[in-house]
């Protein structure tokens, strides 16, 4: 990532900067998700949801950078060399950021885990049980079934270690399963709908606002900033209202405030400005909404894969999200009500979908086509939690905390990039 980006800055051509540019996203796409996943990876369950928030805010103030580079320097090498340097001090990192201990135990090498574990206990003071430490090391590990076969089961049994459990088999049929339910392919098509349009919404309002009245570069770096109350208004909507209705209610609040603003092109800069940045914050909410309601919609044989899938298909969106603003050239407002008219559409898409908030996270497909008739669960008073659900979890500042299994997933975070 820094050295294509500095290397933009020397192009001797058009062509070579347009190599170096590509060369450039390729290795930049992966920074965000893998930052994103090892800090969440690093607290308990209980703090995962506040982390994934605290690390998108972090996000919206990156964005703001690069707009407060551009004023202050206002030549596109020197913006370049500015925002490419930095990354290369971050290569330390690699001496100083632990391994993800879910990671670890996941590849089976408890070993390491423990190592991990044990530092973050004694910086936080914290004494762990004997049973604990003796799960670490790898001859307490319960061996796999003895294989029929010596050589074939063996291998077998390798590749369903690797794979986890069910392995490749059990994968493919359950995408198989998908395919045949109605049910399931009317969400999941709705899901890939609503992710296409944030991502062509968001990343447009964002393009879009270098073209309103007043400083190109202060609107830019509002409609940035305007992200850390979008994630908040998520987090709150997510733990008041359930998926189903904060989902929605971000994408009509974005609908709304886009077609206002479109309808008042002329007039005052304030009102638009102010329009324009609400907008934006609905359409944030929206985005980090769309993380967690996707993961607690598939099963969890595919979860990872199928949020994946989303997210890739959120890109086609992002890459349309340039040319949109383009449309104000034959008239001025058809941007903002285009972004307002797809909104909407979205968001009553959106309540066609199962309400996934304190239920059961579907194991199997079968679970996932019941989730509208799934009974809602209350969380597990931590008294209830035995030694053996404990998860130990390390921190950012190398804390370490002792929580149980969390019902919900959280994936609220942005991944896609344009």
């Amino acid at each position: 990532m820094a050295i294509t980006g500095i290397a933009q800055g020397l192009a001797w051509d058009y062509n070579s900067f347009l190599v170096f540019a590509f060369l450039n996203a390729v290795g930049t796409s992966g920074v965000y998700p893998l930052a994103f996943i090892i800090g969440v990876e690093m607290v308990g369950p209980s703090m995962r949801e506040m982390s994934s928030i605290v690390l998108n805010y972090f996000y919206a103030v990156g964005e703001a950078l690069v707009g407060a580079t551009a004023w202050l320097l206002q030549d596109w090498q020197l913006i370049q060399y500015a925002l490419s340097v930095p990354p290369l001090f971050f290569i330390a990192y690699y001496w100083f950021v632990p391994e993800s201990v879910r990671w670890l135990l996941a590849r089976n090498e408890r070993e390491k885990a423990g190592v991990i574990i044990k530092r973050a206990a004694a910086i936080n003071r914290r004494e762990l049980s004997l049973q604990l430490l003796a799960s670490f090391k790898t001859e307490n590990c319960v061996p796999p079934p003895t294989p029929t076969k010596a050589t074939d089961g063996d291998a077998d049994s390798e590749k369903m270690r690797e794979n986890g459990v069910g392995g490749k088999n059990e994968i493919w049929r359950a995408v198989c399963d998908i395919f045949k339910s109605k049910t399931l392919l009317i969400r999941y098509a709705i899901m890939l709908y609503i992710w296409a349009i944030n991502a062509v919404v968001f990343y447009g309002l964002s393009l879009n606002s270098t073209n309103l009245s007043g400083n190109k570069y202060l609107n830019f770096v509002l409609v940035c900033l305007i992200e850390i109350p979008g994630y908040t208004l998520a987090w709150i909507c997510l733990r008041k209202l359930g998926r189903r209705c904060a989902l929605s209610g971000s994408l009509f609040l974005c609908a709304a405030t886009c077609i206002a603003g479109g309808y008042i092109t002329k007039g005052s800069t304030g009102a638009i400005v102010t329009l324009f940045l609400i907008g934006k914050l609905g359409i944030t909410s929206s985005f980090a909404v769309v993380y967690t309601y996707t993961a607690e919609m598939i099963p969890t044989l595919i979860r990872s894969g199928g949020v994946g899938v989303m997210s890739t298909f959120a890109r086609f969106g992002a890459m349309l999200a340039p040319f949109v603003p383009l449309l104000g050239t034959y008239y001025e407002a058809l941007p903002l009500l285009l972004f307002g008219a797809a909104s909407f559409s979205a968001g009553l898409l959106g309540l066609l979908l199962p309400e996934t908030f304190r239920k059961k996270l579907p194991d199997t497909v079968a679970e996932a086509k019941q989730m509208n008739k799934a009974t809602p669960i209350k969380k597990p008073a931590a008294a209830a939690v035995s030694e053996e659900q404990v998860v130990v979890s390390i921190n950012a500042d190398g804390d370490a905390a002792n929580s149980g299994d969390e019902m919900q997933p959280s994936y609220t975070a942005r991944h896609v990039e344009p």
